[in-house]
């Protein structure tokens, strides 16, 4: 679909694990976040660093165009083998334990009531169920005015607790991965459904909808930019919950004096890069295939004479085959499947390009460059066994956004350098990496190894076909004479708006009623084109203009009720040329 035809949102937040280097940060976030008598000292937070590393997430993003990136909040945990929290329990780190503890959610005070604490909360739950096979159950405490906000990221009450931390009660809250599963499989309510979708890692301003049908607490959002693990659901929209946080750094006291009447709904700014770990169950068959045809260098077999050396002076070096010859049948077929499945399910985007396979070795790069004209999402998915890498360079590099306009934020006070000009994602094995292809990209020189199986290996290509699909109870014949109603108004009150430029996807939740109970926003690479941001104008306000007019239009939509009592999912990307 179609819309009014850049500029770039606002620097992007990002998840990672923090390191040992950023214990001065975190150590000021705790403290300014809790009580003198609840702040967990600069020692525990280190020995957390150090021995529960698997259980530490940090939320991280520049500080505006120039600046350097840094830690906005942090969940942290430690593991034990107990089956409740208690004193004991929560003192020592078990890296085999079952229970998860989580100790500290802290914010930033300057982005607070945003909805950040229950991103984090989100990524981090997805972040620990990859990083912690033992986990059973997360458990937390916390002061009774952020129990809607824990309610909210999907833990439920257990009751008032035995741990004694302070001077003010706490109330203990579980959540266990089985649960959200059970939840998917009924199908859940709306909150539920989000859970389903690329969302979740986004600052965003909250637009009020009349029209909304469900509680503030189903309400979604979508991810945000680079580089760490992926947020899978959505954080509740209403400001009421992170102003609870917003008294304590998320932490613990205070309450709300937000208005909490009426619906609202968060939305999403740009995001630029996804990062999928574990991404295919079939990438240990791929890399061994791989490895049998480009072992012996002494096998003369035709298997080995498939490369092509793809050499352009000063732009291209690499050497490249097209996946579906190289790879038998019954393996490919199993690759496409999975990315065509993630295309649709999270980018909205029905095709893929054919897949390249390249291999990097001493030498070995490529320039910057864009891609805009082969699909609206490129990506690479590793088959390069990092952790073992005998060679430095291999990384995809992504120019900073901000970066592509640079002068409406200059500052000639404050200097720059490579961390705050480029994002740097490295092939980690078996990671899936999704960017907006219009981004200027390269890939770091390869440098220190020629044998290919010490090499950068890698799957490459781009989603391409941005098409509404619908699923459920409603057929896509009986749903688009609808749709096509609510569209019509909406592309009118579009072309009223400043110009914007890129794809942004959601999915609707339609009740068997045929209202929409819910919006999850998917993707969403939209960027304000110069021309039609005003003086003093923020870079980003036509973008949430936009944004907000799609889901002031889609919420008041009304399909036909169906009979059999289920609901019906519609996927819609929109193209902005």
């Amino acid at each position: 679909m179609s819309g009014n035809g850049g500029v770039q949102a606002a620097p992007d937040l990002f998840f990672r694990p923090p390191s040992i280097e950023d214990l001065d940060r975190i150590h000021e976030l705790e403290a300014a976040g809790y009580p003198p008598d609840e702040a967990a000292s600069r020692e525990r937070l280190e020995y957390r660093l150090r021995h529960a590393g698997g259980q530490f997430l940090a939320a991280v993003s520049p500080a505006g165009a120039g600046g350097e990136l840094r830690i906005l909040g942090f969940v942290c945990g430690t593991l034990s083998h107990a089956d409740k929290l208690t004193e004991e329990s929560m003192g020592v780190h078990e890296a085999e334990g079952e229970l998860l503890a989580i100790h500290s959610v802290c914010v930033d005070g300057a982005h607070r009531r945003r909805g950040l604490a229950t991103r984090l909360l989100r990524a981090y739950l997805n972040f620990v169920q990859a990083t912690t096979p033992s986990l059973r159950e997360a458990r937390l405490i916390c002061k009774q005015p952020l129990i809607p906000l824990y309610a909210g990221a999907g833990f439920s009450l257990l009751g008032p607790s035995e741990v004694v931390h302070g001077k003010d009660p706490w109330f203990e809250m579980r959540w266990a991965p089985e649960e959200e599963e059970e939840q998917h499989g009924s199908g859940g309510d709306a909150a539920e459904q989000q859970r389903q979708q690329q969302d979740g890692q986004l600052c965003g301003a909250a637009v009020k909808s009349a029209a909304a049908s469900k509680s503030a607490t189903d309400a979604n959002s979508t991810a945000d930019q680079p580089v760490a693990v992926r947020d899978t659901a959505a954080p509740p929209a209403e400001p009421a919950a992170d102003a609870a946080a917003a008294a304590a750094g998320a932490d613990g006291g205070g309450a709300s004096e937000e208005d909490d009447s009426g619906e609202w709904l968060e939305l999403p700014e740009a995001q630029h890069v996804l990062l999928e770990p574990d991404f295919l169950d079939v990438a240990p068959q791929l890399r061994a295939h791989y490895d049998e045809r480009v072992g012996n260098p002494l096998r003369t077999s035709s298997d080995r004479f498939v490369w092509d050396h793809w050499h352009v002076p000063g732009q291209y070096n690499l050497l490249r085959t097209p996946a579906s010859a190289f790879f038998p049948p019954e393996l490919y077929d199993r690759l496409e499947d999975a990315l065509v499945e993630y295309g649709e399910r999270v980018l909205g985007c029905r095709g893929i390009s054919p897949v390249w396979l390249s291999y990097y070795v001493d030498g070995c790069r490529q320039g910057w460059h864009s891609d805009a004209p082969h699909g609206p999402f490129a990506f690479v998915l590793s088959l390069t066994r990092w952790d073992q890498r005998r060679f430095s360079g291999g990384e995809t590099a992504l120019l900073q956004p901000w970066v592509l306009d640079y002068w409406r934020g200059f500052d000639p006070r404050r200097g720059t350098e490579t961390p705050q000009l480029i994002t740097l994602v490295p092939p980690l094995w078996n990671q899936l990496t999704v960017f907006d292809g219009r981004l200027p990209h390269s890939v770091q020189q390869v440098e220190g190894m020629h044998d290919p199986l010490e090499a950068r290996v890698v799957l490459h290509g781009w989603f391409t076909q941005p098409s509404p699909f619908f699923a459920g109870s409603l057929s896509e014949e009986a749903a688009t004479p609808a749709l096509n109603a609510c569209l019509q108004g909406l592309y009118a009150a579009l072309g009223g708006l400043p110009p914007v430029v890129g794809v942004v996807t959601l999915r609707l939740a339609v009740e068997p009623s045929g209202h929409v109970a819910d919006i999850a926003w998917l993707a969403n690479t939209l960027v304000a084109r110069p021309q039609g941001v005003a003086a003093g104008e923020a870079p980003d306000e036509p973008c949430q203009a936009t944004l907000a007019t799609i889901a002031e239009h889609l919420l008041v939509a009304r399909f036909p009720s169906n009979a059999d009592g289920g609901e019906t999912v519609v996927t819609l990307p929109f193209v902005f040329e």
